[in-house]
């Protein structure tokens, strides 16, 4: 009798501290998030990394398209001293059909990774250190390639990998790509429809 009461007592703690740990998350979570514009903004479907660098939004054309987005600090500390306010985003890619987002553990962004699917290729985002790796879609052309080689252009050697080959993720990585890849089609198809692919 007396090992049942202990045991009902450790489950109920146990249940405790994860309810609180959630509490405690979402609200730090919020509470984090309110000075960043990405934050505000009611088309953003995912925010991800330290001070919600990179983000989705959806725009509202025939079919909502989804663009991928980074923040850059470079260039909101130059705006700041410019024009007194941040603002100016990176565009990544114009068009993603798949995304998924691996969180670590409470707000170390070690284990943070991002994976995007989209018109421009396969992104792998790591939140710190902050490293993209990008396996280009070659058929990607025009205005919206500019856009984005420009965009580009400006991150580091440490901050950008152009990968030629999926040889050159690990695991993990292969793993996402091909299931993004799959959990795209029904997007691809409905874009089609739309005349919005790619």
């Amino acid at each position: 009798m007396k090992n049942k009461s202990k045991l009902k007592k450790w489950c109920i703690s146990i249940l405790t501290l994860f309810i609180c740990y959630h509490i405690i998350s979402f609200v730090v979570t919020f509470c984090l998030g309110i000075p960043h514009a990405a934050f505000w903004l009611d088309n953003v479907k995912y925010t991800f990394g330290k001070d919600i660098r990179t983000y989705i939004a959806a725009i509202n054309d025939v079919y909502p398209r989804w663009i991928l987005c980074d923040t850059r600090p470079e260039d909101q500390l130059e705006l700041k001293e410019k024009y007194l306010t941040g603002g100016m985003d990176t565009i990544l890619d114009h068009n993603v059909y798949a995304y998924e987002g691996d969180d670590g553990y409470f707000f170390t962004y070690k284990d943070d990774v991002f994976y995007s699917y989209g018109s421009t290729g396969f992104f792998v985002i790591y939140a710190e250190p902050f490293q993209i790796k990008l396996i280009r879609n070659e058929n990607l052309s025009g205005e919206k390639r500019k856009i984005v080689d420009r965009g580009l252009s400006r991150y580091t050697e440490n901050e950008f990998k152009l990968l030629t080959s999926t040889d050159q993720l690990t695991m993990k990585e292969k793993e996402e790509y091909e299931r993004l890849q799959i959990k795209a089609k029904e997007r691809i198809e409905a874009l089609k429809n739309a005349n919005e692919y790619p």
